[in-house]
């Protein structure tokens, strides 16, 4: 499967891509109904035989076929950068302006 830039065409509809996106978002749903059911369990764990539930594994299968799904898809976990709130004020307004209005609202 290629991979297209932005500039190129997209793959036909019936394109393997378009299949691998259809598996990705049943495979989410099936993990979001699963997820629901082991919410309400009051304890994913068989307290008698002391292990997790069968159904609690098999979301774990399920999440990992996602993540290689996804994977296959181009799409990959990515670290935010996260900015400092008050660096993004200062560009957006200056520094000067940023410190007077922190210096007001500590007073207060």
């Amino acid at each position: 499967m290629s991979r297209h830039s932005a500039t190129e065409k997209s793959e036909p509809r019936g394109s393997p891509q378009l299949a691998l996106v259809d598996l990705a978002v049943r495979t989410k749903l099936l993990v979001d109904s699963v997820d629901a059911y082991v919410l309400t369990m009051p304890s994913p764990v068989n307290r008698q035989k002391r292990c997790l539930h069968p159904v609690v594994k098999e979301r774990q299968t399920l999440v990992n076929q996602l993540q290689s799904l996804l994977r296959d898809l181009g799409l990959e976990r990515r670290v935010s950068d996260a900015t400092d709130v008050a660096a993004v004020l200062a560009s957006l307004h200056g520094p000067a302006r940023v410190l007077g209005c922190l210096k007001n609202h500590r007073q207060n």
